[in-house]
């Protein structure tokens, strides 16, 4: 499954269990899942074998599971979750969201009076628990308070006053009103190793330009796909995917609006008719040599030959 990254006998397990191969979230799980992918993009600096460090995911209606590459992004990646509150500054990580268990191959998190699961997996359970030690550690060294550890069945004070203030301003609203984008992105977020070509892929979240179509003040999901020199992009079938009436978001072409972006080449931008969030697709050549010298070079390099070398004829499996 081309989407997930789920082989076709995990995919057809996971069929069994749920009631279509790529279920979308909503209510309480789509925001959830929006303010986990927000938190991933702010480890876009990490090199990473796979999309923002996730080799696959399996979506159900009602949670998410994410595989997480490696031990050292299986850190950064619970550090950017937990919520800690550094009293000279802000609440860092998602409010409420809280651990909920440990199982032998996974760390199952939640958000607090919300009805929502996010499974973490791919390291066993000695590493998280590992993790999440070191982590308290490190909080405490830093003269923090550890939330997620310290109120494990309520809301903090500081948690609460944070997200009347920061999660209700216009930012949050613009997220929230685009947050079919982010959860369906997240669910789908193999597919930019599966069918992109590129060595490393990142992403942050753009604010409107004041411009073009991002006069409707919709936020940018904005994805960086670095390519070496001798790989061609994939851009028509990365696209394809995206928009895909069976399988993928509710998309379509959308110009910028700006005559320097729509004339470029390297540039795409996807967007919903109702301008509530856009998909700012960027292709270069610059993916960083180092990559095909380092941990991570063989993974990547059979990544790259695996899609470039895909079928042009389009199928999701």
């Amino acid at each position: 499954m081309l989407y997930t990254a789920e082989s076709y006998d995990q995919a057809r397990s996971q069929l069994q269990q749920r009631r279509s191969l790529l279920p979308d979230a909503t209510g309480d799980q789509e925001v959830l899942e929006t303010y986990v992918l927000r938190e991933l993009l702010s480890c876009r600096f990490d090199f990473t074998a796979y999309t923002l460090g996730i080799r696959r995911v399996i979506p159900r209606h009602d949670s998410l599971t994410l595989h997480i590459e490696s031990d050292d992004h299986a850190e950064r990646v619970l550090g950017a979750l937990l919520p800690v509150h550094d009293p000279d500054s802000e609440v860092f990580g998602i409010t409420g969201l809280r651990i909920r268990q440990h199982t032998d191959r996974a760390v199952e998190l939640h958000r607090l009076d919300h009805t929502t699961s996010l499974w973490l997996a791919g390291p066993p359970a000695s590493v998280w628990k590992r993790i999440e030690r070191d982590r308290l550690a490190f909080t405490l060294d830093q003269g923090w308070d550890p939330i997620w550890q310290r109120s494990r069945s309520a809301w903090t004070a500081d948690e609460v006053l944070f997200h009347q203030e920061y999660y209700t301003d216009a930012y949050s609203r613009r997220l929230l009103e685009g947050a079919w984008c982010a959860s369906g992105l997240l669910r789908r977020l193999p597919l930019f190793h599966t069918i992109g070509a590129a060595d490393f892929i990142s992403g942050y979240i753009g604010h409107p330009f004041g411009a073009g179509t991002c006069s409707a003040d919709a936020l940018r999901w904005c994805f960086d796909l670095d390519h070496r020199p001798e790989v061609a992009w994939q851009t028509a079938r990365l696209i394809t995917a995206l928009t895909d009436p069976g399988f993928g978001l509710p998309l379509q072409d959308t110009p910028f609006g700006i005559d320097v972006y729509d004339s470029a080449p390297y540039m795409k931008r996807l967007g919903d008719q109702e301008e509530t969030a856009y998909l700012d697709l960027r292709f270069n050549y610059g993916a960083p040599s180092s990559l095909r010298r380092g941990p991570h070079a063989a993974v990547i390099g059979e990544r790259v030959a695996l899609a470039a070398a895909r079928s042009d004829r389009w199928s999701p499996l």
